[in-house]
This record gives C-alpha cells, structure tokens and sequence, in this order.
C-alpha cells in the first residue's frame, strides 16, 4: 500500500546506492534516539512542504523507497544534521565525532545570531557615553579634560570598547565556524567600525578603570 502522493513505482523501487542505504540506517537511529516516532517526523517534514506521512517514514527507514536530494536535506535539517554526516562510510564511533561536530557547528551558528543584537545595543551604548563626554568638554572646555568624573567616564569608554571588539571578533569567529568562510577584510573592517569611537572625546588619560564613581561625583548635577 503506497501512502498519498506516492507513486506505485516509487514505493516499489529499492535504493541501490551505499549512501541511500547509509541514510536509511541513520535515519531509523537518529529519529530513535530524539524520541521521534514515525508519525511525528513525518509532521515535521511536512512542515517544510513535503507530502510526508507515517508510510512513508516507514518505507524509507525499511530500504523500500528511494530518497531524493531535496528530500534528504530536509530530513537532515529536522534531524539537527547534515546530509554528508548522515550518508558518508565510517564506523560508528568515527559517525559520532561527525555528528558532534556538526552540531557545533550548528550552535556556533544559532550563537553567532544572537550575538548580533547584543553587538548593535552595546555599540549604541558606547556612542551615547562618547557623545556626552564630547559635548561635555566643549561645554566646559579642555580644561574640564582634567575632571575625576570626565577621567573616570573616559577609563569606562575605553574598556567598553576593548569589549566591543572582543564581541565582535567572536561573533566573526563563530561565523566563520558555521559557513567554513573566513572573514573578509571587509568584514574585519565592519567589525571594527568603531575603533575611532574612543578618540571620538578628548583622551584625558588618567588611572586605570574603577567601577565607582569619583568621590567629588555630585550627583545633583547629573
């Protein structure tokens, strides 16, 4: 009995190809091994537009149906993998360093992501403090260069930005992990976009970072 939307010539052709039946295997043991029933992966393959029910799970698993390419990525991708990881020849042990890889690859990924909002909020955080130091200074002139408090917002300023680029520089890495790409010098230059930010304001050097303000920070006047 063929499942909806399978042809009987489908249904009774066998996959004649290692990989096909490297596939099938893999199939069967990572489906298992999320706790996925036949019924349920067949949904979620459904969900990227294939006519996928239980059967059909069913007659690929038992080597009595063959898979087509487009097919096969997209059950690689509901299975958290990849086609290659999924059909190459190797021992088990050796399958297993594959799939881990893969799987940090694809949390390298899902990292890198989120670091993009945090890289653009933290970038915005650092302009503001650079602008109200510059306009600070031109209100006061050079000589407020030498206030505990301007000193003290600067020493902030500068670790902000050593920060930024640690960020950055991870959020590249981390891409470069995913695609297996690596940085353009365009994009190096894209990263460190605000390398200038700091001497946007007046350096008026000074002591290392302290996390509190001066003790002659008037809070009245903030």
């Amino acid at each position: 009995m063929t499942s909806k939307g399978e042809s009987a010539d489908e249904s009774e052709a066998r996959p004649v190809t290692p990989w096909e039946l490297n596939f099938a295997s893999q199939m069967y043991k990572l489906r298992s091994a999320r706790g996925l029933n036949q019924t349920e992966l067949a949904r979620r393959i459904g969900l990227w537009g294939l006519p996928f029910h239980q059967q059909t799970i069913q007659r690929i698993e038992a080597g009595q149906r063959p898979i087509r390419l487009n097919e096969a990525h997209v059950i690689a991708e509901v299975l958290d993998t990849t086609v290659v990881a999924m059909t190459s020849e190797m021992g088990a042990s050796e399958r297993q360093l594959v799939y881990k890889v893969d799987g940090l690859r694809r949390e390298a990924a899902a990292c890198g992501k989120d670091l993009v909002p945090v890289v653009t909020r933290w970038e915005s955080d650092l302009r503001k403090l650079s602008d109200l130091i510059a306009d600070h200074l031109k209100e006061v002139g050079d000589a407020g260069a030498t206030s505990e408090v301007v000193r003290w917002s600067y020493g902030w300023l500068r670790a902000g930005h050593e920060a930024y680029e640690a960020l950055n520089l991870a959020r590249l890495q981390l891409l470069y992990l995913e695609t297996g790409k690596k940085p353009s010098l365009y994009d190096v230059g894209e990263a460190d976009r605000l390398s200038g930010i700091v001497s946007m304001a007046v350096d008026p050097g000074g002591d290392e970072l302290t996390f509190n303000p001066p003790e002659s920070f008037d809070e009245s006047t903030s």
